[in-house]
């Protein structure tokens, strides 16, 4: 299975140490050039530009063959290349967390998940505890609804 990244979900993972689950859900995790830079850039954690630089054996930046579609503009550049390296290589995830992005990649209909999502299914697989990964994740600057989080837990 193949995955293709957006920044979000990979910073956040690796912040709370979970970053390993993406290479036990997929056998390949795309990035493409804008995330891959956004990762390293230097108001990232430390944590995180220590975790690109050293990257894993399943993580690989693949360079976009056409540029993002002009409809993409509004979104941040990690956004727009993500969801066009998806419509490139259709994997069988696009794991990307804000709003308006999903909202543009539900338009060339790819299959989304976000951080929660991921969270979700590593639990499903009795892989981590969610309820402890969600405290680990509440403790970072990821914003998500309280009454998501309470259904999620349920």
């Amino acid at each position: 299975m193949i995955a293709v990244s957006d920044t979000t979900p990979l910073n956040y993972l690796v912040l709370i140490d979970e970053a390993d689950l993406l290479g036990r859900l997929f056998d390949r995790v795309l990035i493409p050039p804008a995330v891959h830079a956004e990762l390293q850039h230097s108001k990232t954690p430390d944590h995180v530009r220590n975790w690109i630089g050293a990257s894993p054996s399943w993580l690989e930046v693949r360079r976009l063959r056409i540029p993002p579609d002009s409809g993409l503009n509004e979104l941040h550049e990690g956004e727009r290349q993500a969801i066009a390296l998806a419509e490139e290589v259709q994997p069988n995830r696009l794991l990307i967390d804000e709003m308006d992005a999903r909202r543009h990649a539900f338009r060339p209909q790819l299959p989304v998940m976000g951080t929660l999502g991921i969270l979700r299914r590593a639990a499903d697989l009795d892989w981590i505890d969610f309820r402890t990964a969600i405290g680990r994740l509440r403790q970072t600057t990821f914003y998500v609804d309280d009454k998501l989080i309470q259904a999620l837990l349920r």
